[in-house]
């Protein structure tokens, strides 16, 4: 990652009716490019003018996991659930592993499977954690005896309708509004990977190798009994 300041050329060229605002704002703070969308690293103290305009460009992004309060919510909104979702597996960027498997929502072309281009999202009082936090991203909470630590950013993706209308999104709000679900993520993160290393270290199959190869009725029914703790609300 570099910072802001250190690359107004580059951003000059990818995002020229935002490069000036950035360098103005953003000088200091450090960002990363994937494909043609932007990543900038904030701190929660900071804030960023922001107001959706239902563009649904966040909702054409790789579909994020779902987690065990999102499918609480959503199975009390949405009939027949289940179906509306799949198994996915997370590139970590830190690691040279995938982590999962995660439930997800399927997608309807190059949309989330609840995105409709003329009514928005069918799902906006419901939505999964992931999708409230928008644009707003976060990483697990590190939390040793000392601190709790959480890394943050921002997705400016390239065709986004919302950045830099409107009021400011305070950042520290959001997090305290969302603290809850974020704990719970975290965890979930830690008991899907004592899940696999337990997994493995009985001798079998790697956890997710196996359950690529399984159709998807038995992957559930094995995702449901290793992660009971978190997924007893799923029923299909």
């Amino acid at each position: 990652m570099v910072k802001v300041s250190e690359a107004k050329a580059e951003l000059a060229v990818k995002f020229p009716k935002l490069v000036d605002i950035l360098i103005s704002r953003y000088a200091d703070n450090e960002f990363d490019l994937k494909n043609e969308d932007l990543r900038l690293y904030l701190n929660p103290d900071q804030t960023i003018p922001f107001t959706c305009q239902r563009c649904g460009e966040c909702c054409k992004s790789t579909p994020a996991p779902l987690y065990p309060s999102d499918i609480k919510r959503l199975s009390k909104a949405v009939d027949n659930l289940l179906s509306k979702m799949k198994i996915c597996f997370i590139k970590n960027d830190s690691a040279p592993y995938k982590q999962g498997p995660f439930l997800t929502l399927e997608k309807n072309g190059d949309y989330c499977v609840f995105y409709d281009k003329e009514k928005g999202c069918g799902v906006h009082e419901n939505k999964p954690i992931n999708c409230s936090l928008l644009p707003v991203k976060t990483g697990s909470l590190s939390i040793d005896k000392d601190n709790i630590s959480l890394s943050v950013s921002v997705n400016l993706w390239s065709n986004c309708k919302g950045f830099f209308k409107g009021n400011d999104l305070n950042i520290n709000q959001i997090l305290k509004d969302n603290l809850k679900q974020i704990i719970e993520r975290t965890y979930f993160y830690n008991e899907l990977e004592s899940v696999n290393k337990q997994y493995e270290s009985e001798g079998k199959v790697k956890l997710v190798s196996e359950l690529l190869e399984m159709d998807f009725e038995t992957s559930i029914s094995i995702i449901k009994k290793v992660y009971n703790k978190f997924l007893e609300s799923l029923e299909y």
